[in-house]
């Protein structure tokens, strides 16, 4: 009793969905892609560090 769904259901949700589209970007060594995340809440939110904390090792731009 007081979780909050944010936290608990829609942003693991969500960090799972950015986890999937990444990896189908670059499935295979030799593979290169670009991704372009225009949304500013992984920079001034709070909860954006568990967005980027989530994805492989790359430049952040």
């Amino acid at each position: 009793a007081g979780d909050d769904p944010f936290v608990t259901y829609q942003l693991p949700q969500a960090v799972l969905a950015l986890k999937q589209g990444v990896g189908r970007l670059i499935r295979d060594f030799d593979d290169r892609g670009l991704v372009v995340i225009g949304d500013p809440r992984l920079r001034t939110r709070g909860y954006g560090r568990v967005f980027l904390d989530s994805l492989p090792a790359m430049p952040l731009l």
